[in-house]
Protein backbone atom coordinates (compact mmCIF):
# COMPACT_ATOMS: atom_id res chain seq x y z
CA UNK A 1 0.00 0.00 0.00
CA UNK A 2 2.90 2.34 0.74
CA UNK A 3 4.19 1.33 -2.77
CA UNK A 4 1.08 1.88 -4.55
CA UNK A 5 0.53 5.89 -2.99
CA UNK A 6 4.19 6.88 -3.34
CA UNK A 7 3.60 5.81 -7.10
CA UNK A 8 0.21 8.13 -6.73
CA UNK A 9 1.96 10.77 -5.20
CA UNK A 10 4.68 10.71 -7.60
CA UNK A 11 2.15 10.60 -10.70
CA UNK A 12 0.14 13.43 -9.54
CA UNK A 13 3.71 15.62 -8.96
CA UNK A 14 4.46 14.59 -12.46
CA UNK A 15 0.57 15.77 -13.84
CA UNK A 16 1.63 19.08 -11.73
CA UNK A 17 4.34 19.85 -13.82
CA UNK A 18 2.76 19.12 -17.17
CA UNK A 19 0.05 20.97 -16.51
CA UNK A 20 2.53 24.16 -15.35
CA UNK A 21 4.67 23.42 -18.50
CA UNK A 22 1.53 23.09 -20.81
CA UNK A 23 0.53 26.61 -19.28
CA UNK A 24 3.95 27.97 -20.44
CA UNK A 25 4.38 29.78 -23.79
CA UNK A 26 6.96 31.81 -25.45
CA UNK A 27 7.00 35.73 -25.48
CA UNK A 28 9.36 38.13 -26.78
CA UNK A 29 9.17 42.08 -26.29
CA UNK A 30 9.91 45.35 -25.26
CA UNK A 31 10.86 46.74 -21.80
CA UNK A 32 8.17 49.84 -21.34
CA UNK A 33 8.70 51.56 -18.45
CA UNK A 34 12.30 53.27 -17.38
CA UNK A 35 13.55 50.74 -15.49
CA UNK A 36 12.30 46.97 -14.39
CA UNK A 37 12.99 44.80 -11.85
CA UNK A 38 14.84 41.40 -12.52
CA UNK A 39 13.58 38.69 -9.88
CA UNK A 40 14.76 35.17 -8.34
CA UNK A 41 11.38 34.25 -8.78
CA UNK A 42 7.68 35.14 -8.97
CA UNK A 43 7.42 37.96 -6.68
CA UNK A 44 10.82 37.16 -5.15
CA UNK A 45 13.67 39.65 -4.40
CA UNK A 46 15.32 41.93 -6.55
CA UNK A 47 18.70 40.56 -8.23
CA UNK A 48 18.94 43.46 -11.02
CA UNK A 49 17.07 45.53 -13.66
CA UNK A 50 16.79 46.21 -17.20
CA UNK A 51 16.71 49.85 -19.14
CA UNK A 52 14.10 50.61 -21.03
CA UNK A 53 13.50 49.68 -24.77
CA UNK A 54 15.53 46.96 -23.56
CA UNK A 55 14.05 43.50 -25.39
CA UNK A 56 13.28 40.29 -23.43
CA UNK A 57 12.33 36.87 -24.19
CA UNK A 58 11.31 33.55 -22.55
CA UNK A 59 8.87 31.39 -21.16
CA UNK A 60 5.67 33.04 -19.67
CA UNK A 61 3.71 31.69 -17.77
CA UNK A 62 0.49 33.75 -15.70
CA UNK A 63 1.84 37.36 -14.97
CA UNK A 64 5.88 36.66 -15.18
CA UNK A 65 7.92 35.98 -18.25
CA UNK A 66 11.23 33.51 -17.02
CA UNK A 67 14.04 34.90 -18.79
CA UNK A 68 17.91 34.05 -18.81
CA UNK A 69 19.69 36.21 -16.66
CA UNK A 70 23.36 35.97 -15.73
CA UNK A 71 23.87 32.18 -16.64
CA UNK A 72 20.37 32.02 -13.96
CA UNK A 73 16.94 31.95 -14.46
CA UNK A 74 15.48 35.84 -13.68
CA UNK A 75 11.82 36.92 -13.97
CA UNK A 76 9.99 39.88 -14.82
CA UNK A 77 6.36 41.46 -14.63
CA UNK A 78 5.17 40.74 -18.08
CA UNK A 79 2.56 44.19 -17.16
CA UNK A 80 5.80 46.59 -18.11
CA UNK A 81 6.23 44.17 -21.21
CA UNK A 82 4.85 45.48 -24.46
CA UNK A 83 4.39 43.42 -28.37
CA UNK A 84 5.62 46.55 -29.89
CA UNK A 85 9.21 48.14 -30.05
CA UNK A 86 9.91 51.19 -27.60
CA UNK A 87 13.08 53.55 -27.52
CA UNK A 88 14.75 53.21 -25.36
CA UNK A 89 16.17 56.17 -22.85
CA UNK A 90 19.45 57.57 -23.66
CA UNK A 91 22.83 55.98 -21.89
CA UNK A 92 24.67 57.94 -20.05
CA UNK A 93 28.00 58.45 -21.12
CA UNK A 94 30.38 57.40 -18.02
CA UNK A 95 33.55 59.31 -17.01
CA UNK A 96 36.97 57.49 -16.27
CA UNK A 97 36.76 55.36 -13.31
CA UNK A 98 38.90 57.44 -10.85
CA UNK A 99 40.36 55.14 -8.16
CA UNK A 100 41.26 57.18 -5.31
CA UNK A 101 38.54 58.76 -3.00
CA UNK A 102 38.55 62.05 -2.96
CA UNK A 103 38.59 64.14 0.14
CA UNK A 104 36.19 67.01 0.25
CA UNK A 105 35.27 69.24 2.66
CA UNK A 106 32.36 71.10 0.77
CA UNK A 107 29.37 69.43 -1.40
CA UNK A 108 30.22 71.19 -4.98
CA UNK A 109 27.67 70.88 -7.54
CA UNK A 110 28.63 70.91 -11.49
CA UNK A 111 26.07 71.79 -14.18
CA UNK A 112 25.84 68.40 -16.51
CA UNK A 113 25.75 69.24 -20.13
CA UNK A 114 22.02 67.35 -20.48
CA UNK A 115 19.20 67.63 -17.70
CA UNK A 116 20.40 64.38 -15.90
CA UNK A 117 17.30 62.75 -13.58
CA UNK A 118 17.54 60.80 -10.35
CA UNK A 119 16.25 57.94 -12.57
CA UNK A 120 19.98 58.08 -14.73
CA UNK A 121 21.31 57.73 -11.16
CA UNK A 122 19.31 54.33 -10.57
CA UNK A 123 20.50 53.12 -14.13
CA UNK A 124 23.82 53.50 -13.12
CA UNK A 125 23.90 52.31 -9.94
CA UNK A 126 21.73 48.94 -10.70
CA UNK A 127 24.95 48.06 -12.68
CA UNK A 128 27.18 47.27 -10.03
CA UNK A 129 24.59 44.90 -7.95
CA UNK A 130 26.57 41.80 -6.43
CA UNK A 131 30.06 43.78 -6.13
CA UNK A 132 32.06 43.30 -3.71
CA UNK A 133 31.90 45.37 -0.39
CA UNK A 134 35.26 47.52 -0.19
CA UNK A 135 35.98 49.92 2.71
CA UNK A 136 36.85 53.08 0.84
CA UNK A 137 36.54 52.18 -1.92
CA UNK A 138 34.63 53.80 -4.90
CA UNK A 139 35.79 51.86 -8.19
CA UNK A 140 34.10 49.22 -10.23
CA UNK A 141 37.21 47.44 -10.73
CA UNK A 142 38.09 46.99 -6.92
CA UNK A 143 34.41 47.62 -4.94
CA UNK A 144 32.38 49.91 -3.07
CA UNK A 145 31.75 51.33 0.22
CA UNK A 146 28.51 52.91 1.05
CA UNK A 147 29.52 56.18 0.58
CA UNK A 148 31.32 55.26 -2.21
CA UNK A 149 28.81 53.80 -4.33
CA UNK A 150 26.62 57.21 -3.94
CA UNK A 151 29.66 58.75 -4.57
CA UNK A 152 30.42 57.25 -7.44
CA UNK A 153 26.70 56.96 -9.48
CA UNK A 154 26.78 61.10 -8.99
CA UNK A 155 30.07 61.44 -10.03
CA UNK A 156 29.59 59.97 -13.65
CA UNK A 157 26.46 62.59 -14.05
CA UNK A 158 29.26 65.28 -13.12
CA UNK A 159 27.71 65.83 -9.50
CA UNK A 160 30.23 65.80 -6.94
CA UNK A 161 29.53 64.66 -3.41
CA UNK A 162 32.07 63.99 -0.46
CA UNK A 163 32.82 60.28 -0.15
CA UNK A 164 31.58 60.54 3.03
CA UNK A 165 27.68 60.02 4.22
CA UNK A 166 27.64 62.06 7.14
CA UNK A 167 28.74 64.94 4.91
CA UNK A 168 26.65 63.84 2.07
CA UNK A 169 23.64 64.26 4.46
CA UNK A 170 24.11 67.94 4.15
CA UNK A 171 23.88 67.17 0.21
CA UNK A 172 20.83 68.73 -1.84
CA UNK A 173 17.74 69.50 0.38
CA UNK A 174 15.34 67.11 2.82
CA UNK A 175 12.29 65.60 1.43
CA UNK A 176 9.61 63.40 3.46
CA UNK A 177 9.92 59.96 3.89
CA UNK A 178 6.88 58.93 2.45
CA UNK A 179 7.37 60.79 -0.62
CA UNK A 180 10.78 58.78 -1.92
CA UNK A 181 11.46 58.88 -5.40
CA UNK A 182 14.72 57.34 -7.45
CA UNK A 183 18.17 58.76 -6.69
CA UNK A 184 16.95 60.25 -3.29
CA UNK A 185 19.60 59.12 -1.02
CA UNK A 186 18.51 57.59 2.13
CA UNK A 187 20.37 57.71 5.53
CA UNK A 188 20.82 55.31 8.59
CA UNK A 189 22.56 55.52 12.31
CA UNK A 190 22.75 52.18 13.80
CA UNK A 191 24.57 54.14 17.26
CA UNK A 192 24.39 57.56 18.70
CA UNK A 193 23.52 60.67 17.03
CA UNK A 194 26.07 60.23 14.12
CA UNK A 195 25.42 59.00 10.30
CA UNK A 196 26.66 55.63 9.38
CA UNK A 197 25.04 54.58 6.37
CA UNK A 198 23.73 55.84 3.27
CA UNK A 199 22.03 54.25 -0.31
CA UNK A 200 20.38 54.95 -3.35
CA UNK A 201 16.76 54.86 -3.16
CA UNK A 202 15.48 52.52 -6.90
CA UNK A 203 11.47 53.15 -6.65
CA UNK A 204 9.39 55.20 -4.76
CA UNK A 205 8.06 51.62 -2.95
CA UNK A 206 11.22 52.13 -0.92
CA UNK A 207 13.63 49.58 -2.69
CA UNK A 208 17.01 50.92 -2.62
CA UNK A 209 20.66 50.01 -3.40
CA UNK A 210 23.87 50.07 -1.52
CA UNK A 211 27.05 48.87 -0.77
CA UNK A 212 25.63 46.63 2.36
CA UNK A 213 28.70 45.04 4.00
CA UNK A 214 31.40 42.89 3.29
CA UNK A 215 29.64 39.62 3.66
CA UNK A 216 26.49 41.10 1.14
CA UNK A 217 28.21 43.38 -0.82
CA UNK A 218 26.27 45.53 -3.10
CA UNK A 219 22.50 44.89 -3.22
CA UNK A 220 18.99 45.98 -2.94
CA UNK A 221 16.60 46.80 0.31
CA UNK A 222 13.74 48.62 1.43
CA UNK A 223 14.01 51.45 3.69
CA UNK A 224 10.12 50.11 4.79
CA UNK A 225 11.07 47.17 5.84
CA UNK A 226 12.79 45.67 9.50
CA UNK A 227 15.99 47.29 10.40
CA UNK A 228 16.16 49.63 8.17
CA UNK A 229 12.90 51.18 8.94
CA UNK A 230 14.34 51.15 12.81
CA UNK A 231 17.15 52.69 12.08
CA UNK A 232 16.03 55.23 9.45
CA UNK A 233 17.45 59.14 9.54
CA UNK A 234 16.27 61.23 7.00
CA UNK A 235 16.32 61.26 3.08
CA UNK A 236 18.00 63.89 0.88
CA UNK A 237 17.35 64.68 -2.67
CA UNK A 238 20.36 66.16 -5.10
CA UNK A 239 18.24 67.42 -8.35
Amino acid sequence: RAEEEARAAEEAKRAEEEAKDQASYYYSGWVNTSILNIRDGADGNIIGSARKGAWLEGNASGDWLEIDYNGGKGYVSLAYISDTEVEGEPVVEQAPVVDEVPVVDQVVEEAPSYQASGMDVVNIASQFQGYPYVWGASSPSVGFDCSGLTSYAYGQLGISIPHHSASQYASGYAVNYNNLMPGDLVFFSYGGAGIDHVGIVTSSDGTFIHASTPATGVRYDNVYNGSFANHYVGARRIF
